[in-house]
């Protein structure tokens, strides 16, 4: 594995190359540091997030490509915003060449997102948030993992064995590219899944792709359909998960936790309706016979 990188067209013209971990703002200890009062002394952060670099928030505002965002990965001719007349481009990134992966009880699942917990010995399952009694955690530092296990934190490295709980625990590394399944054919969208949906976590997975953790309110939406057996409308499922709202404010709340969903789902090479609508105002959990649907 290498240092992620990313390197910055600045606005008189120099190129700078921030690694993974780096501040961006007015401290004097900044990787990229701005001498301008329209930048926070903290303004923003690189961060390594599994495969890809992103651009995070801190104390100032960020623009990604004309959206504000708290958080955004980071791609080759992005513009980032973080001033009025501050515009940095994205000229190129340098990525791993490797993907930490978690092993335990047959499962290989690599290291994305933010924070990760290992959960329930009896049925292990990983879940992409804090637990508070988890068997063991995970984060990311912004430049690698880290992981706590029985109140003692350390670094995650590839090679790294243990028992949490109970449950052996392993890491390795796999390629980069290995892991980011990318679907040539239809035959892929078409292949069996295995879906594991709890209250608040969803867990898809497939031979030979990286298994998905989603969570939050599209994992409620799919834990809240596993429930019927037939289509229901959408407005009655939108309503348990996302709470009362009025017609307009619920379909965009709906419409924009199932695009979430479907991206993750493209994301990972799975097929994006896993929660189809009928075009008669109704939705489904699109499980087919030889997927398997697994509710806790």
């Amino acid at each position: 594995m290498f240092t992620a990188l990313v390197r910055f067209l600045l606005p008189d013209g120099r190129v700078a190359a921030v690694p993974a971990g780096g501040l961006l703002g007015r401290l004097a200890t900044a990787t990229l540091r701005f001498d301008d009062p329209r930048v926070s002394e903290a303004h923003a952060l690189v961060s390594l997030r599994g495969e890809r670099i992103w651009m995070l928030a801190l104390r100032g505002p960020v623009e990604v490509d004309g959206k504000v965002v708290h958080q955004a990965p980071l791609r080759a001719g992005a513009r980032v915003r973080l001033a009025e007349g501050v515009v940095l481009v994205v000229e190129s990134l340098e990525v791993p060449s490797e993907v930490l992966v978690i092993d335990f009880a047959g499962e290989q699942v690599p290291l994305r997102g933010e924070v990760l917990s290992l959960v329930d010995a009896a049925r292990p399952m990983l879940v992409p948030r804090f637990v508070e009694d988890a068997l063991l955690r995970l984060w990311t530092s912004g430049i690698g993992w880290r992981g706590q296990a029985q109140g003692r934190p350390f670094d995650v490295k590839a090679g790294l064995s243990m028992v949490a709980g109970g449950v052996p625990v392993s890491f390795r590394s796999r390629g980069a590219a290995e892991m980011a399944f990318q679907v040539t054919s239809g035959a892929g969208l078409n292949a069996p899944l295995v879906v594991r949906t709890a209250l608040d976590e969803l867990r898809v997975s497939g031979e030979n792709r990286p298994v998905l953790l989603v969570g939050g309110l599209p994992a409620r939406i799919v834990r809240e359909l596993a429930d019927y057996n037939e289509p229901v409308p959408w407005a009655d499922v939108a309503r348990t998960v996302l709470g009362p709202d009025d017609e307009v404010g619920l379909r965009t709340r709906w419409d924009r936790n199932l695009k979430t969903l479907r991206r993750k789902l493209e994301e990972f090479g799975y097929r994006a309706d896993l929660v189809r609508l009928d075009g008669h105002g109704k939705v489904s959990l699109a499980v087919g016979s030889t997927d398997t649907l697994e509710v806790v």
